[in-house]
């Protein structure tokens, strides 16, 4: 990276990287990112679910600030008496002991809020940081793919750890504040309506400050956080891909990127500091102007009014001790932003994506599945018009039966099965798992009733019998044992370490890409739906491991309605129907010899593949 210029343009930081100009543009439209009213509306509603705890803050914030604004009145009638020589030592010795009383009360008060606050707004961002995470573990898969996992990432990590810093260190000092400048604002008042003249002349310039700052900081920060997920995303991306990145040797291309990205980020970071520094000149023309006024009126109140020292001495005291609250808000600011614009992108992701409610309580009678007119499509093109990738289909699969989907790259095969196994909800018609619509079924009896197993099988971390168990909680090390031999693994799965207990994963023994595909197959026979459907789940693997997984799938599909995205063609012969695609269509269906004697697509592929 070059030295750092915080002036230069964007477009020129990221020159020629068509790769991080991509990611910020699409980061730019990921997630959805909430506005400001609705961000709002969210925290106070969250505060009405803390109606109780949210009271009691307020009510011990404000007897702190109220407190805080006793003191200067104190301090004023101790000016008097000693300015009169009229009172006696018990006087003084009373005013003293209610200061240090006041005193000792507002700072119990003070830090009892403080603590308050923090742990209200801890309970809050905690439930937030769960619901982020719940949503995005509920987008469609299409959706995380699209997006990518870094923008997701950086709204569950970096997003919620500068609301977290705000909460403890930022919120409970600017609650505290504005309570103190609204009580000291309304005692200076009381005190004398000529002190009125001080608030209506420095406190807009104070105002007039912050909301020029506001103006200019606020798209600032949102687009560093751009920044930030588009690098999250760059980073993930290099570090996933490193046995490429090595043997390509574009090391120092995939670098530069992430570093471009992390300039930009920089560069609008520095903009923000750069408007800092010119806030603070702004905020020294009040602050100096409210001094000049102070001495003014205090004069005119002492010598033509009339009024005691110790009024005069109170004033100033209140005017001065609202310079650190103005101040310390104002320096805050910046802070505020990135906390404001963090807690957005958490609420984008809370208020905009739909929870994993179940819609209705329909429940699947059987194993049918039926689509009628169904059609979908991703997102526009740069005309406007719709992606489709599925033309209307009408489509019944009787219970058992195993229909294999054949087709080019492309054709749609994985968006349809997808949506016959119910992880995609298609744009157009509806889809009826055992007569139940699931635009109107139960979730949880759903997902229960139908699983697919696709290409990328993930291994979670942790042993092999918890990793087994996410199908089956409380399976039995027989039932683990009875489903890894269903599948052949159970042979090499007894030459690990540890058996069941052998930790697997990241970190752990490294399974191959066939155990792995046995694992997920083997959780299938554990969990047991009425429907299954294969996305190319044995697509990727040598002529020997093919056969093997090829064998274990059809074991495990026995019994259950079976669609099958095949890649090789000796999947689609074992079906019961054949469904040949070719652009978003099904162009042929029937058994493999129907089709190959029918001289069509499926048997000019057949005899390509054959040959």
């Amino acid at each position: 990276m070059s030295d750092l210029d915080w002036k230069r343009p964007l477009d020129e930081v990221l020159g020629d990287d068509a790769t991080a100009r991509r990611q910020l543009a699409e980061h730019a439209q990921l997630l959805p990112i909430a506005k400001g009213g609705e961000t709002v509306r969210f925290i106070l509603g969250r505060l009405r679910e803390h109606w109780v705890a949210t009271l009691l803050t307020t009510l011990v914030t404000l007897g702190g600030a109220a407190a805080a604004a006793v003191l200067p009145r104190l301090i004023g009638a101790a000016v008097d008496v000693v300015a009169a020589g009229g009172g006696t030592s018990e006087d003084a010795w009373r005013l003293g002991a209610q200061i240090l009383g006041v005193a000792v009360v507002q700072a119990v008060l003070s830090a009892v809020g403080w603590s308050m606050v923090s742990a209200l707004g801890q309970r809050i961002l905690a439930g937030m940081r769960e619901e982020v995470i719940d949503r995005a573990l509920d987008l469609p898969a299409q959706t995380m793919e699209r997006s990518g996992i870094g923008d997701a990432l950086s709204r569950v990590a970096d997003d919620v750890d500068v609301a977290a810093r705000a909460v403890n260190n930022l919120v409970p000092s600017l609650i505290q504040m504005g309570f103190y400048v609204m009580v000291t604002m309304v005692g200076m008042a009381t005190l004398s309506p000529w002190l009125l003249i001080l608030v209506v002349v420095v406190v807009p310039m104070y105002v007039v400050s912050a909301l020029w700052y506001l103006r200019r900081t606020a798209p600032l920060y949102r687009r560093e956080r751009i920044a930030m997920g588009a690098r999250a995303q760059g980073l993930l991306s290099a570090i996933h891909g490193i046995p490429t990145v090595h043997a390509y040797g574009i090391e120092r291309r995939e670098t530069r990127h992430v570093a471009v990205l992390s300039e930009t980020a920089s560069v609008l970071n520095m903009r923000v500091m750069y408007l800092v520094g010119r806030l603070v000149l702004f905020i020294n023309i009040p602050e100096n102007l409210a001094l000049l006024l102070v001495l003014v009126l205090g004069f005119v109140m002492v010598h033509v009014a009339g009024a005691p020292i110790g009024l005069v001495t109170a004033a100033a005291v209140y005017l001065v001790s609202l310079f650190w609250p103005m101040m310390a808000v104002i320096f805050n600011l910046d802070e505020v932003q990135s906390a404001v614009a963090s807690v957005s992108r958490m609420v984008g992701v809370i208020s905009s994506i739909d929870p994993a409610a179940s819609p209705g309580d329909e429940r699947p009678s059987d194993a049918s599945i039926r689509l009628e007119g169904i059609s979908h499509a991703y997102g526009t093109d740069e005309q406007g018009n719709e992606r489709v990738v599925l033309q209307p289909i009408d489509l019944d699969i009787a219970p058992g039966e195993v229909v294999s989907l054949v087709g080019a790259s492309g054709a749609g095969k994985s968006t349809l099965a997808a949506i016959l196994a119910g992880t995609l909800l298609p744009r157009h018609g509806r889809v009826l798992h055992g007569g139940a619509d699931l635009a109107h079924a139960d979730i949880e009896a759903v997902r229960t009733h139908a699983s697919i197993v696709s290409q990328d099988v993930h291994v979670f971390r942790g042993t092999l019998r918890e990793d087994l168990r996410l199908a089956k909680p409380q399976a039995t090390d027989e039932e683990l044992w009875a489903a890894l031999r269903r599948v052949d693994a159970a042979t090499w799965a007894e030459r690990l370490p540890g058996g069941l207990a052998t930790e697997v994963g990241e970190k752990g023994e490294r399974l191959t890409a066939e155990q792995s595909q046995q694992l997920a197959l083997a959780r299938i026979s554990l969990r047991d739906p009425a429907v299954l459907v294969l996305d190319e789940a044995t697509a990727d693997e040598g002529s020997s491991g093919a056969r093997v997984l090829e064998r274990a799938a059809l074991e495990v599909a026995r019994g259950r309605t079976t669609i099958i995205v095949a890649h090789r063609l000796s999947q689609a012969m074992v079906a019961d129907r054949i469904l040949m695609m070719a652009g978003g269509r099904v162009v042929e269906q029937g058994t493999h010899e129907q089709l190959v004697a029918l001289g069509g697509d499926y048997a000019r592929l057949w005899e390509a593949w054959a040959g």
